[in-house]
């Protein structure tokens, strides 16, 4: 086993992992179950590299991602990286016929930085992606080592933005509707 993270042991590690959830899914797909499958974003790399063959397996209903930010981050580049994920994540999902799913931060968030909550759930949203999530609830207001400064806030800002998004999708709905019935 060479000392460092070579090629090979790259490959091998991956390999893995997808052989690892391709059986564990598979007996939850037997049994009726959806699968998701949900990964960190944790370097330019994406720190998953191999969303493609996750996404393959046929036995992953949702694929998810967390582009979680550091503390203090700016909202403009929290919702432009959020961008980025979402139309990454949903060029995948489109391709493998998944559900794409985004998971928007709602701990350790900096007192006077919580729009940053609503900008991810916006950008997500705005890219098309309809199956966003948060964590943790109330602004982690039941975690100490990560709840937000002001948990009332984070919480006010996600559950509005959350509310504004379903606003869209029902009037977006009913144009819809709308337009079909028109051009019958």
């Amino acid at each position: 086993m060479p000392n460092g993270l070579t090629e090979s042991v790259e490959s091998f590690r991956k390999g893995t992992i997808v052989e690892f959830l391709s059986e564990i899914t598979g007996l939850a797909h037997v049994k009726g179950k959806r699968n998701s499958v949900c990964f960190d974003v944790k370097n330019e790399k994406g720190g998953y590299g191999f969303l493609d063959e996750i996404a393959d397996l046929p036995t992953i209903d949702e694929l998810g991602l967390k582009p979680y930010w550091k503390r203090g981050d700016r909202p403009a580049d929290i919702s432009k990286s959020y961008h980025h994920y979402s139309k990454e994540l949903l060029a995948v999902t489109k391709e493998h016929h998944k559900e794409a799913q985004i998971w928007v931060k709602n701990f350790s968030i900096a007192k006077n930085n919580e729009e940053s909550v609503a900008e991810a759930t916006y950008a997500a949203y705005n890219e098309g992606v309809r199956n966003i999530f948060s964590w943790s609830f109330k602004g982690s207001k039941c975690l100490s080592a990560l709840r937000s400064d002001d948990v009332k806030t984070v919480h006010k800002i996600q559950s509005d933005a959350f509310s504004e998004c379903q606003e869209k999708a029902l009037m977006n709905q009913m144009i819809d509707t709308m337009k079909n019935l028109n051009t019958q």
